[in-house]
């Protein structure tokens, strides 16, 4: 009967280790951060670029290949506090053979001259097509009317 305690408390205390070390499948936390934005006069408008990095995305393996595609949609606010919203959109699609600790996103686009000197808002709006989970970053920056 002894001998059965003491095997019978060696197995319970593996099964708990296994279970304890296990992957956990926890939920990814998929954020955005390290956002820049820049504008650049054109002469006849503005050329505007924005960059992010994004992690915590769901990532494809297949074949000992990584994939993930991360879409944006870029929101403006004006000076006035007028918004225009999917002013620019796109898609980060990346493929590699190493698992993704995080990726940059960028859009690029232009303004005419219509839209005056002024500090402005630009919102980032990603969403991890593979996870389906959303984030929004933003970031002031102006436009410098003076020549």
């Amino acid at each position: 009967m002894k001998k059965f305690n003491i095997l019978f408390s060696i197995v319970i205390f593996t099964s708990l280790f296994l279970v304890s070390c296990g992957d956990k499948n926890e939920p990814l936390n998929f954020e955005a951060f390290s956002m820049e934005v820049f504008a650049y006069d054109l002469g006849d408008g503005y050329e505007i670029n924005a960059s992010v990095r994004a992690k915590g995305f769901v990532q494809k393996e297949e074949s000992g290949n990584h994939s993930t595609k991360v879409s944006f949609v870029v929101d403006l606010v004006k000076p006035d506090g007028t918004k225009i919203s999917n002013i620019a959109n796109g898609i980060q699609e990346k493929n590699q053979t190493e698992k993704f600790i995080d990726i940059p996103v960028e859009a690029q686009f232009e303004l005419d001259t219509t839209y005056a000197a002024g500090n402005y808002k630009l919102i980032l709006n990603l969403k991890d097509e593979v996870g389906k989970q959303t984030v929004a970053i933003e970031k002031d920056f102006s436009i410098d009317g003076e020549d």
